[in-house]
């Protein structure tokens, strides 16, 4: 791996990580955050949706329909207004731990009407990082060895759906669908760049680790998952 990728995908290990691709986790120093709540379903679907609209304006009345939109009860404000209440001590545990209570990383605030739930600087969301990693990638033109080298670091991070596990998830399939694609164009793009260099070895140690296999056309042969010299197929 290179130095610059490196320093792109590096954690600091002073701040908070937000994993959303694949099994949804927060961590410092690669311990997880969420360990006490790990049972509490509500709270955790209440987290996840917070973060997925993280710096944005947010109405209860949102919340609730995205949320539980068939919950059975004649106060579904409160219902919102007590989960609220548990995740901000959960999120002042995760200050503490993380020593981060002079910055808070993570802050859930109700005004005019609102919620607002701020990400701050010490935080790293993976899916900013696997964003960053492509973006510098399709940037460096010429450079072939940096940008595979880079469209692999951002595939390390696709370990899974976006916000995989979430119950009530038709709010969340846009985004699903979204990072999932961006996901195929990296890998699709990996493996031309690494086959106009005749990389075909590496393509199939690729090809061999990613989750999902879907076939490729790629450069006049379809890669697809065969048990023949190289992983090509001749169309």
């Amino acid at each position: 791996m290179s130095e610059a990728t490196t320093s792109l995908l590096d954690c600091s290990s002073d701040g908070i990580n937000i994993i959303t691709l694949g099994d949804f986790d927060i961590q410092y120093q690669g311990q997880s955050l969420l360990t006490s709540i790990q049972r509490c379903y509500k709270l955790l679907e209440l987290l996840r949706y917070f973060i997925v609209f993280r710096n944005r304006r947010m109405l209860p009345e949102t919340i609730i329909e995205n949320l539980w939109p068939s919950v059975d009860c004649s106060d579904p404000k409160n219902v919102l207004r007590v989960q609220v209440y548990r995740l901000r001590k959960v999120l002042e545990e995760m200050a503490v731990i993380s020593k981060s209570q002079q910055e808070l990383c993570l802050n859930l605030t109700y005004s005019n009407g609102y919620y607002l739930f701020e990400v701050g600087a010490h935080c790293q969301l993976d899916t900013d990082i696997f964003e960053a990693a492509i973006r510098r990638a399709e940037s460096v033109g010429e450079k072939e060895g940096f940008s595979i080298d880079l469209y692999e670091q951002a595939l390390t991070l696709y370990n899974g759906q976006y916000m995989d596990g979430a119950i009530n998830n038709e709010w969340l399939i846009p985004l699903q669908n979204r990072y999932h694609r961006l996901y195929l164009q990296t890998l699709h793009r990996l493996l031309e760049k690494m086959a106009s260099m005749e990389l075909y070895q590496e393509i199939t140690e690729v090809y061999e680790k990613v989750p999902w296999k879907p076939s490729f056309p790629i450069n006049g042969a379809m890669f697809a998952d065969k048990d023949d010299d190289n992983g090509f197929v001749k169309e």
